[in-house]
Formats: structure tokens, sequence, C-alpha cells
């Protein structure tokens, strides 16, 4: 009798002096994913991070420590960028090319609005994005 392809079940063995055990290619995949979503997770709170380090211009760190003590303030602030970094990653496949996108976005608007209200003591708008 003729071995149907889907009955065999692929395994792979996680040490080779373990006699017999196995691990199973949907949980490696599994596993895979999740370790995936919390490293996308954890890079896009940090880049959210900086950008909110940059966002306090001249008062820098005494500002930045502020954002701490409302709720959710750096939840609010750090989601678009954690979100804009997963959305990316499933548009891409790719971890470098949605953290580097991502990293682009964010840290260019951080700068800019950085750089802005250090001139003209006037933080970048949506407005000032028609002017491109």
């Amino acid at each position: 009798m003729k071995k149907h392809p889907k009955d065999h079940k692929e395994t792979f063995d996680t040490n080779p002096g373990n006699c017999g055990e196995r691990v199973s290619k949907k949980k490696i995949h599994f596993w895979r994913g999740i370790f995936i979503f919390f490293l996308l997770v954890f890079m896009g709170t940090g880049l959210g991070l900086v950008s909110l380090y940059f966002g306090a211009a001249y008062y820098l760190m005494p500002m930045f420590k502020s954002y701490f003590s409302v709720a959710y303030l750096v939840l609010l602030n750090v989601f678009p960028v954690v979100w804009l970094m997963v959305l990316l990653y499933l548009v891409f496949n790719r971890i470098w090319l949605s953290f580097l996108s991502s990293a682009l976005v964010t840290l260019g608007l951080s700068l800019v609005n950085y750089s802005k209200l250090m001139i003209r003591n006037d933080p970048l708008i949506g407005m000032d994005l028609r002017l491109f």
C-alpha cells in the first residue's frame, strides 16, 4: 500500500545526542513566529523611545522623563512605530528591511521636528508635510 504524502509528518532532531527526541516543523514555525513578533516589538519600542527623546528638543532629559509620568503617553507614542514595523514585516517578510524602513521614516520625521524646534521653536505639523 502506497503511503499518502500528507501522512508523512516532517520532524527534525533537536539534538543528535538525544535518542529520538524530535520537533515538528509546525512547532518550529510557531516558535519562530513568536520570536520574530517579540523582536519586532522590542526594536519598534526602542525606535519609538529614541523618537520621543528627540521630540523633547531643548529640555531633552527632564521632558523625556516626564513622558513616563502619564500612564498611556509612551504607549500611544510608541504603538504607531511598532505597528508600522510589524506591517512592513508582513509586506516585505524581512526583519532588516522592515526595521530600516521604519527607522528612516520615524527618525527622519523626529530629526526634522527636532531641527525645526531648535531653529524656529515650532513643531513639525501635518501642514508642513504638504510643503514637500
